[in-house]
């Protein structure tokens, strides 16, 4: 274990996320986030670098993708986006799916270098941290890309 400070960046849904399985299975919520890809679990101990080591440690399994969009259309924030937005939706739902494999790939390669990375992922980080979008119950950034998609029509209904 790192012997300095810790950085916790964790996939915790609240009552805004709108879990159609109930608050009560939020724990199960978590676990199927990383089990479809929306959420990856990882490691950044610099201490390894000193032996030699990759200081990134990539804990996810590689992800069940067919399970991504099911995954989504749990939660009430996306499935109210469905449901107002049907043609948008599709798109927004494949480009978040599109956006986790690549973030997910990027991590693999991660793994793969040889034990220096110049620096710790941190625009790693940025990516998951959650917006402020989610205290609206909107999709967050990562689905709010499409060209096509105004972001007023969902803050408007």
């Amino acid at each position: 274990a790192y012997h300095g400070p810790s950085l916790v960046i964790a996939y915790a849904p609240c009552i805004n996320h709108g879990l159609k399985a109930g608050m009560g299975k939020s724990q199960a919520e978590e676990a199927k986030a990383v089990e479809c890809g929306y959420w990856h679990l990882w490691r950044f101990n610099p201490e390894l670098e000193a032996q030699g080591k990759n200081p990134f440690i990539l804990d996810s399994k590689e992800p069940q993708w067919e399970k991504f969009q099911d995954f989504l259309k749990g939660e009430v924030r996306y499935a109210s986006v469905m449901k107002q937005f049907p043609a948008e939706a599709a798109e927004l739902f494949q480009q978040a799916e599109e956006m986790a494999k690549k973030r997910y790939a990027t991590y693999v390669r991660h793994t793969k270098k040889n034990g220096r990375l110049q620096k710790p992922p941190i625009f790693l980080l940025l990516l998951m941290i959650p917006s402020s979008v989610h205290r609206h119950q909107l999709p967050p950034p990562s689905l709010i890309s499409s060209s096509s998609y105004k972001s007023k029509d969902l803050c408007h209904g």
